[in-house]
């Protein structure tokens, strides 16, 4: 075999495999921009007020947060569902919607729903409603017309000098008492 050959054999050779190669990266590129696609797709669309509210047990808190300042204020910003239930970004959102996500499906389909004790979980609100979330729209904790109390109580939270969280002092911002609940629907 002369020389020649063998370097047109080789060129050959390294075509095939440089199209192959390349329809092999092309290939990757178009899948990981579906697979992306997708997921962020995916993100946006488990994340809507909608996709929270279409489980019946949870009806009954889509139409308090309906009825809050939460959804009706002067100002009409409207806080969805996630940017309360949800760190605001980067990994721990994405972990907590996960794992929240997880759990809710686990409990709408192997669970009583209807018989929850939601009174007895308001001891865990703290796990479900985030920090982070409350300082992300509410920046500023000393308006102008605060009442007194309230005004102390936001100093000594931005010092660092508590242990108490937003829903602490806030719990029936959004979601009323589950018994003055029942009371609304059964009347």
């Amino acid at each position: 075999m002369s020389y020649r050959s063998r370097v047109i054999g080789a060129f050959i050779d390294w075509r095939r495999r440089w199209r192959k190669w390349s329809f092999a990266f092309i290939a990757g590129i178009v899948v990981a921009f579906l697979a992306l696609h997708m997921f962020s797709y995916t993100l946006h669309v488990t994340g809507t007020n909608e996709f929270c509210g279409r489980c019946h047990e949870m009806a009954p808190f889509i139409d308090q947060w309906k009825l809050s300042s939460h959804y009706s204020n002067p100002e009409g910003v409207v806080a969805d569902c996630v940017d309360c239930h949800l760190p605001p970004e980067g990994m721990a959102y994405l972990t907590a919607k996960s794992w929240l996500g997880l759990v809710d499906v686990y409990g709408h389909l192997f669970k009583d729903v209807d018989n929850i004790d939601w009174e007895a979980k308001l001891e865990y609100r703290e796990r479900y409603v985030w920090d982070q979330s409350c300082l992300a729209c509410h920046q500023n904790l000393t308006p102008p017309g605060i009442s007194r109390g309230g005004f102390l109580a936001h100093r000594e939270y931005l010092r660092g000098r508590t242990e108490r969280k937003c829903v602490n002092c806030h719990e029936n911002l959004v979601h009323y008492p589950i018994r003055t609940l029942n009371q609304e629907f059964n009347d």
